[in-house]
């Protein structure tokens, strides 16, 4: 099982990461009727088994200052960020190694979330988002703490689309 759920077991697998099964947007825009929105960074709930979720694109914050990232998922999860929009200066920030856990609370803070990382309103930076389900409820979910101390999945409006992606 450890194998199922590692995200090597995503990374390392024929098709990642050019060629997904299945691709969608994130917006805060897709609900349907009778089903609750998922709004901001986040995947579906138990989308099913043995899958793995690549996302990537660019963050821009509202406003100048510290902020801090934090990632909850089932299974096992990893959030890497760039200093600027490039993807080659990606740096790991937070992980989750189990599952479980809420997003903002719970279990491994240590690990889900990241120390303070200064952000400039209007600029650009490029993020990714791995996370691999072996079997049971699925989700992830990754948030920030703003300067101002409010916590929240981070809203779609703050979030662009990589463009090499062919969505």
């Amino acid at each position: 099982t450890s194998f199922r759920i590692g995200l090597a077991s995503l990374t390392n697998a024929p098709i990642f990461p050019d060629n997904p099964t299945f691709r969608e947007q994130i917006d805060d825009f897709s609900s349907l009727p009778g089903i609750p929105l998922r709004a901001g960074l986040q995947g579906k709930d138990n989308s099913g088994s043995d899958y793995g979720s690549y996302i990537i694109g660019f963050l821009e914050a509202p406003e100048t200052g510290n902020y801090r990232f934090n990632i909850a998922s089932d299974d096992n999860s990893a959030l890497f960020l760039s200093t600027d929009h490039l993807r080659e200066h990606r740096k790991l920030i937070a992980f989750e190694l189990e599952s479980g856990a809420p997003l903002f609370g719970g279990a491994r803070q240590d690990q889900r979330f990241s120390v303070p990382i200064a952000l400039v309103r209007g600029q650009k930076y490029y993020f990714e988002v791995l996370h691999k389900q072996a079997a049971g409820g699925s989700y992830i979910q990754v948030g920030w703490e703003r300067p101002d101390g409010a916590q929240e999945i981070i809203p779609a409006l703050h979030l662009a689309q990589y463009p090499l992606d062919l969505f």
